[in-house]
């Protein structure tokens, strides 16, 4: 919309006619920066692979990545609802305040100051444009994202090697490489007075420099290379100096109430998987105790028996520095400023995390309100919706957000909606638009306010947990690898990698909910082993879990695996799906290395092998997910008569169950173009209300009968919903 020269009369209208309770502020133009100016996407040139989901994937990818369905393919049909397309340039107009300008923020104290007023919320967002960290394209230099590069020569030996060492960037490791003899040998402690010498042994040689470099400007309105560098403090304590600091000058009494969150934007790795830090040796020898040199061409190429680890070590240690840069360090501003932070990385809902974000569960620990990126079309990225509330559960965090701004007012906004709560995530950042096909957009404001208050906070009820294997996957990827570039970032993975697919079996076909574990969490002491139950011991969101899915992964954390086992000694179900694990992923000595994988062997053996109580699914589907729980007598939470699963429309049949102030609240979503006729069977003597979110009208449920099922009391009563609906039901026991 333009700028409206009474921005009082503008914002009355716009709450009136759309019913939302809030807004976000967000400057979106190349120089001028408007406050309320029609924003388009424009082209981003550091995009070289396919986007999005695919009808049919190369031959080499995972058979567990999700196709498109039927006209969805790209980002799919139903794409943004913000105005404009890729390749759009934003709109300007005379009188638009500069960003951060006396103008900007005298204006914005104007919105403040009506949304103060009248009791509406604003959200702060960081950037102009996007991603965080550009300042509007004022990043200096020095503070660009640092990228490793490898160079390599061939030199034949015996003979005398001498070369200088390019003095940009920092250097990280010299190697040399005899692959016939498999044999590597540190050179980086050769390099005197930036000149490399060296007396080469006989044989074929191949000498590999790594150096950090800074990225280099490609130009355009979104350039990636440009943000400040998320994993240095220095650079990011810039960003937070050029951005936040102003913000808070400026309009830091509305900190906490009026501004009542903030939103960072795609902060991660993105599509440059190659990121690096020019500190990451130090961090590498702090954690591991290991100079990381000689596993540098783990990185590219197999090493031997050494690679899987060193991968790992490289990947994790990458993560860790990711997650305490911008996302800790913008999270601690906040706090100590009265501002919660939100915001995302990219590719946060991706299989293979590597080339995205490194970890997502260590990238959101510290965020108290984590955010998932869902702005492309319905069913992309469906499958890893849970990551981040999984990863909101693990620590507790009562609230997870969504940038959604293609969630409005449509029969698709709608369903895609309700598949987001149904996994978890509870506040929203929607489109302003009109389009509707279902009432309009005020009415669509409260349908979602009402599910939004009632899901937020609270216990959610999950007794299974999905191990995430994060360490087959760090072990599996390098860099330029030729299969990785004809496929989307965040989808190379090992074929085995099921762990997403089987968790949308349990959601949508077997209707049992879960947790994605992460072996941090399982490996602290707020996981503890309680017989046949692996207690997460939070305050207010704890779950206990009967169950623990190993899911298809060549290489797994011993020291996680340990603690399964203990769980499965004190009588817990696990159930193993693809791919059995059979390495160690600890970096150690050759020989304690062999010994680790030799321990995770007999482990697995123990548990699924003859005499063992595992089950294994060698070809993991919903049927068989389901026969092996009922075989475990793992009693569902929640159950429907005939198993409905409604699939018409890219739609589906969910559910999701919480605690919360003494009510036991169940919310039954079906995004599917089909009507759904079942019987709920809720487990408990419970007093069941029906509460409607699109009306707000509560009654007490109908046709309610109590059964006895395997010793347990059953709550049972009809379950009937139309296509793309959703409904409450909230009991006492």
């Amino acid at each position: 919309m333009t700028l409206p020269a009474n921005i009082d009369e503008e914002l009355h209208a716009l709450y009136l006619e759309r019913g939302f309770g809030g807004l976000m502020v967000a400057p979106s133009a190349p120089v001028a920066h408007a406050i309320f100016e029609g924003t388009s996407l424009p082209s981003m040139p550091v995009l070289q692979r396919p986007l999005g989901l695919q009808y049919k994937n190369p031959p080499d990818a995972s058979p567990w990545i999700p196709l498109a369905a039927k006209g969805e393919a790209g980002i799919g049909s139903y794409v943004l609802g913000i105005g404009g397309t890729f390749g759009a340039p934003p709109k300007t107009g005379a009188g638009v305040p500069a960003y951060l300008s006396k103008e900007y923020f005298d204006r914005l104290r104007e919105v403040l100051e009506y949304s103060k007023r009248n009791n509406r919320k604003v959200i702060f967002y960081d950037e102009a444009g996007f991603p965080s960290g550009v300042a509007n394209h004022t990043t200096p230099e020095k503070y660009y994202r640092k990228l490793l590069e490898k160079s390599e020569e061939h030199v034949t030996g015996p003979g005398e090697y001498k070369k200088d060492v390019p003095a940009d960037g920092r250097l990280m490791a010299i190697v040399a490489v005899n692959r016939a003899a498999r044999k590597r040998i540190d050179l980086t402690p050769m390099v005197k007075d930036g000149a490399l010498a060296w007396h080469v042994p006989a044989g074929q040689w191949n000498i590999q420099t790594f150096r950090c470099i800074t990225s280099k400007a490609v130009g355009g309105i979104v350039d990636y290379n440009v943000a400040a560098d998320y994993m240095d403090p220095e650079a990011v304590q810039w960003f937070i100096d050029r951005v936040y600091e102003p913000h808070f000058r400026e309009v830091g009494s509305y900190f906490g109430n009026t501004i009542f969150m903030s939103f960072f934007d795609d902060v991660g790795i993105f599509s440059q998987e190659r990121t690096w830090a020019v500190k990451f040796n130090e961090k590498f020898r702090e954690r591991l105790g290991r100079d990381p040199a000689i596993y540098y061409p783990a990185l590219w190429e197999d090493i031997g028996p050494e690679t899987e680890p060193a991968r790992i070590a490289f990947f994790e240690t990458r993560a860790e520095m990711l997650a305490d840069g911008f996302p800790r360090l913008i999270s601690e501003w906040g706090a100590a400023h009265g501002l919660p932070v939100s915001g995302h990385c990219p590719g946060n809902y991706e299989v293979q995390p590597l080339d995205m974000n490194g970890d997502p569960f260590k990238f959101y620990r510290a965020q108290p309100v984590p955010m998932i990126d869902v702005i492309f079309g319905r069913g992309f990225g469906r499958d890893g919706y849970k990551l981040i509330s999984s990863a909101a559960d693990l620590n507790d965090k009562p609230v997870v957000a969504a940038e959604t701004f293609n969630t409005t007012g449509t029969s698709l906004g709608y369903g895609k909606m309700m598949e987001l709560f149904a996994r978890g995530i509870t506040r929203f950042v929607t489109g302003a638009n009109t389009v509707k096909d279902i009432g309009g957009p005020a009415e669509f404001a409260k349908w979602a306010g009402r599910a939004s208050m009632l899901l937020q906070g609270g216990r959610r009820v999950s007794e299974i947990a999905i191990f995430y294997p994060i360490a087959a996957l760090e072990a599996f990827y390098y860099f330029d690898a030729p299969a990785n570039s004809t496929i989307r970032a965040g989808t190379f993975v090992p074929p085995e990698t099921d762990y997403l697919a089987v968790g949308e079996m349990l959601v949508d076909q077997v209707h049992r909910d879960f947790t994605f574990l992460h072996p941090d969490t399982l490996t602290s002491d707020r996981v503890r082993v309680e017989g046949g139950t692996l207690r997460l011991a939070n305050q207010v969101n704890w779950q206990g879990f009967r169950v623990l899915i190993l899911p298809g992964e060549k290489v797994i954390s011993l020291k996680a695996l340990e603690k399964i086992k203990q769980f499965y000694d004190g009588g817990g179900a696990v159930i193993a799906t693809s791919l059995l694990p059979s390495r160690a992923a600890e970096l150690a000595g050759i020989d304690e290395m062999r010994a680790n994988d030799e321990r995770v062997e007999q482990i697995m053996n123990a548990m699924f092998g003859p005499g063992g109580k595992g089950i294994f699914i060698p070809r993991p589907d919903a049927a068989l997910l389901s026969q092996a729980l009922d075989k475990l007598g793992i009693a569902p939470d929640v159950a429907f008569a005939e198993n409905p699963q409604p699939a018409s429309g890219n739609g589906f049949f969910s559910y999701i169950h919480k605690t919360k102030e003494g009510k036991e609240i169940y919310y039954f979503a079906n995004s599917s173009a089909d009507a759904v006729d079942t019987r709920a069977e809720l487990r408990g003597k419970l007093k069941p209300e029906v509460w409607d979110p699109t009306t707000g009208a509560i009654k007490p449920a109908a046709e309610v009968q109590y059964l006895q099922k395997g010793g347990v009391t059953y709550t049972v009563l009809p379950l009937k919903l139309n296509a793309v609906s959703s409904e409450f039901l909230v009991a006492t026991r």
